[in-house]
């Protein structure tokens, strides 16, 4: 899987490539830097890992970005995000999770939804 941004994308191509949810919570789960490295426990040097939203029992994921699974999450300064394929993933301890198709972010400002075009954060 390539590191980019989709939409609509069903979380059942996902499984039937071999993916498994290793973290699936409500997005108003507050999402610690545990979660994370818990979820960063099941990874290999060349796993994808996937990241994204769904409306709560649909099978589609209204966003999803995918890419290296160590490139991912790894911790990343305030407001500096990490370019892996196409897509800037950042993983700031205290502040936020999350990917944008664009450099420029603000993790001060840590959204509770999906934010502009093509951008979660958590």
């Amino acid at each position: 899987y390539d590191s980019e941004l989709r939409t609509k994308y069903l979380i059942s191509n996902l499984i039937n490539n071999g993916f498994q949810k290793i973290y699936d919570q409500f997005y108003s789960h507050f999402t610690t830097s545990s979660d994370l490295t818990q979820a960063k426990s099941y990874c290999y040097t060349n796993s994808t890992l996937c990241a994204g939203g769904s409306v709560n029992g649909s099978d589609i994921l209204e966003i999803v970005a995918c890419g290296n699974c160590f490139q991912i999450l790894t911790n990343t300064a305030l407001n500096l995000p990490n370019l892996v394929g196409s897509v800037y993933w950042y993983m700031t301890s205290g502040y936020s999770f999350g990917f944008s198709p664009s450099s420029t972010i603000d993790q001060n400002l840590a959204e509770t939804r999906l934010n502009s075009f093509l951008k979660l954060t958590h």
